[in-house]
């Protein structure tokens, strides 16, 4: 019942998304509006969107290199994380994952999977955020093989101008936060699973968390995307490289059951979690396992919430999920329809949150 009136909240914003993508064509062009040009690196074909939405942050500063292949997929062995003793090299992984993508590329019709198997070494745990025509968007996959969950991540420089043609919550996410997509806010999971981590280490609390290992992985030939914007902060160009095709290869767990909205215990655990960090992981229920054995409660989605919604900061404690989508929605309606002119300026000069994890 909850998740059909939170649903139900944010539904109300999205049902005035489309019109806000049609400009009048009598409708003088704004020389200082925010534009993002995208292509291949090494192609000259371009693909163009220009929207007072773009920000600085989501779209330039999110990646980084750097930390990027830092927490790279180790070529050498990897312990499993229920028998330590028993391994696997990194190498094979990546091998796995290099067939996956080249059966995807393929023109495997995912639409026409009748069984979620039917990859040879995967099985395919979500898909509802993949484009199957395009084969580009976000899949999730479990290798049959060995315990690891790979998130496989696909744009190409024309997807990642079409912000309004991925569905529902990409649509609100791109407004709320300056431009971001799922490829892009994946790129915080790792960074933030490590904010956590440090969060809960310095708690006391009533029960114990988790996260699983995590580390990033571009299969072989991936092409990359230029991205070049203009009017986009303070700069008059700005411009950054970012892998096309990219994933995150995590620990599978082994879980007892899923936390659910129902329990009135799991909405107040997750809940106190997330007041303690600062609401810096989405408090969605799904995102929360009773681990087997263990006892522990693992949360398996780890991407910066605050840089995919535009939060700065959150006023006050929240003891309900349904209180806490409420005011998200507010906010979407904020950002949406309630800035005027002299607002919108400022944020394509100096956005509205710049995130240090």
């Amino acid at each position: 019942m909850k998740s059909k009136i939170i649903y139900s909240l944010i539904i109300l914003v999205f049902g005035v998304i489309s019109p806000l993508q049609a400009r009048s064509p009598h409708r003088p062009q704004d020389p200082t509006m925010p534009a993002l040009t995208t292509r291949w690196t090494k192609d000259s074909r371009q693909h163009i969107i220009k929207s007072y939405y773009l920000q600085e942050y989501p779209l330039f500063e999110i990646f980084d290199y750097d930390h990027f292949f830092a927490n790279y997929l180790p070529i050498g062995k990897i312990s499993y994380r229920y028998n330590p003793e028993q391994t696997v090299n990194g190498s094979v992984i990546a091998h796995l994952i290099d067939e996956v993508v080249e059966e995807i590329n393929q023109k495997k019709r995912l639409h026409k999977l009748k069984r979620a198997d039917e990859f040879k070494h995967f099985t395919i745990l979500r898909k509802r955020n993949f484009n199957r025509r395009e084969k580009c968007g976000f899949l999730i996959l479990k290798c049959k093989e060995y315990p690891f969950i790979v998130k496989l991540s696909i744009e190409t420089p024309e997807s990642f101008t079409q912000p309004f043609k991925k569905g529902f919550e990409p649509s609100i996410f791109f407004i709320m936060a300056g431009g971001i997509n799922r490829h892009l806010s994946g790129f915080t999971r790792i960074k933030n699973a490590n904010h956590v981590r440090q969060c809960i280490a310095n708690e006391t609390l009533p029960v114990e968390f988790d996260i699983p290992r995590k580390w990033f992985y571009v299969p072989q030939n991936s092409k990359w995307i230029e991205l070049a914007g203009s009017n986009i902060g303070k700069n008059r160009t700005i411009r950054t490289e970012i892998p096309g095709t990219y994933c995150i290869v995590a620990d599978a767990i082994d879980y007892e059951r899923k936390f659910t909205l129902l329990s009135n215990e799991d909405c107040v655990v997750s809940m106190q979690l997330c007041n303690l960090i600062n609401f810096s992981i989405d408090p969605h229920i799904d995102n929360f396992l009773l681990e087997k054995h263990t006892g522990k409660i693992v949360i398996v989605d780890t991407e910066h919430f605050p840089s995919i919604t535009g939060l700065t900061n959150v006023n006050g404690v929240y003891t309900s999920q349904l209180h806490w989508y409420y005011d998200l929605s507010i906010k979407c309606i904020n950002d949406m329809f309630l800035r005027d002119k002299q607002t919108r300026k400022h944020i394509q000069q100096h956005g509205t949150h710049h995130f240090n994890l």
